[in-house]
């Protein structure tokens, strides 16, 4: 008997959950973030009337739709499409940091 590895298939929707490029840290502690926001992506909030939990919603139920590698840091940026709480179609650019901090770099409606 072998034991098999589940893997994530073509027709699996990507979220940051099951992707297995994204490091994931230990339980966070209540003096970890578990997310930081950005200047711009908090400017970007207000100017589409959004909320945080918007922004959480976003993230929470919606799915990877494209991965961005920064050619001098070579850091991964997810491009996550989703919906906010009222069902408008939104997106949120997003990078996971090396203490796997989520950093919201930007979010907009589609």
């Amino acid at each position: 008997m072998c034991a098999v590895t589940p893997s994530i298939s073509p027709r699996s929707p990507r979220t940051l959950a099951n992707d297995p490029g994204v490091h994931r840290p230990p339980s966070p502690t209540d003096q970890d973030a578990l997310y930081v926001v950005s200047t711009h992506a908090a400017d970007e909030l207000e100017d589409d009337n959004l909320t945080i939990l918007d922004l959480e919603n976003i993230v929470l139920s919606g799915q990877i739709v494209e991965r961005q590698r920064d050619r001098s840091t070579r850091e991964t940026k997810y491009v996550i499409q989703g919906g906010t709480l009222d069902g408008s179609a939104a997106e949120v650019v997003a990078k996971v940091g090396h203490s796997g901090t989520l950093f919201i770099i930007t979010v907009y409606v589609v």
